[in-house]
């Protein structure tokens, strides 16, 4: 334990010591956070967005006429037990006249179908899932007392493939990203260890273990991790306010999330990233370095 806490000081100690390359090392990390966090903050409103777009396709289920008010109820019952029901709202045919009277503005024309009402009772329904589109509307025909279903299976086709491409491309474009940090944090902390190779040589001569080396290195990555996470957070924090406020929140009439929604996810999300970064740029530069050279502090 007295080694350990040895250890863990010498890790903190050596982050001050070496200021120049840890600053370095906190401005590359910092700036890769900052664009995987940005990137995956992109895609995840992307795909909130559409989760909007693909509520806003409905569709209408008509049901037939003079169908008994206990059989248009159980209908409606049935409807919202559909695991991709997402809402269902019901329309009675004075509704469905009002609001078809309201869109063409004319009052004369309203006057004249109430007396007669031509229309049908209807259902409003819409669903969580899209790619599963064609299977609910078969589910709803099936249905007793549906006459006719009013569907943009086009459109909803259209938005189902378009989220998953872009949910893809998001994922390789985040994975990518993250593949490029690991590797700039890797070879930044390289330098590091490469400058302090007489220090290393020294610990080597004096019959340090690998592990008694290392440690502080790890600890130096982890707390060059934890500074980088800090300020991508405060950063991304400021950044994301300012767009919020520059579009007051909404895109094509679609409002984003707010960072208040999601600050401890993207919180935890760069503290996890910015350490594991740093631990394991450590740990791979310290592990070929005592692989290939041994510290000799020649080399």
């Amino acid at each position: 334990m007295r080694n350990l806490g040895y250890l863990l000081r010498e890790g903190f100690r050596s982050v001050w010591k070496n200021r120049l390359m840890a600053m370095a090392s906190v401005v590359v990390l910092t700036a890769c956070i900052l664009i995987t966090g940005l990137a995956s903050l992109v895609f995840i409103n992307v795909n909130y967005v559409f989760e909007q777009v693909a509520h806003q396709n409905v569709v209408v289920v008509w049901i037939e006429k003079d169908t008994a008010e206990a059989d248009v109820q159980a209908m409606g019952d049935e409807l919202k037990a559909m695991s991709n029901v997402s809402g269902v709202e019901f329309l009675s045919k004075e509704e469905v006249l009002e609001r078809y009277a309201k869109d063409l503005g004319s009052e004369e024309l309203y006057e004249a179908l109430k007396e007669d009402n031509p229309m049908q009772d209807s259902y409003i329904v819409t669903f969580y899932d899209l790619s599963l589109f064609e299977q609910t509307l078969e589910d709803i025909e099936k249905l007793p007392f549906t006459e006719q279903i009013n569907a943009e299976t086009q459109l909803a086709d259209q938005l189902s493939q378009l989220r998953n491409i872009l949910m893809i491309a998001g994922a390789v474009v985040v994975v990518l990203l993250v593949l490029v940090s690991l590797f700039i944090i890797s070879n930044t902390i390289k330098l590091t260890v490469y400058s302090r190779r007489l220090e290393i040589g020294i610990m080597k001569a004096v019959g340090a273990t690998n592990f008694f080396i290392r440690l502080p290195f790890v600890v130096e990555g982890a707390v060059i991790g934890l500074l980088s996470a800090g300020i991508a957070y405060l950063v991304t924090w400021l950044a994301y306010d300012r767009v919020m406020m520059l579009f007051g929140g909404k895109v094509i009439g679609m409002t984003l999330l707010s960072f208040g929604s999601m600050w401890w996810i993207i919180l935890l999300a760069y503290l996890a990233g910015g350490v594991l970064t740093g631990v394991l740029g450590s740990a791979i530069s310290m592990g070929r370095y005592l692989k290939e050279e041994g510290g000799d502090p020649t080399l």
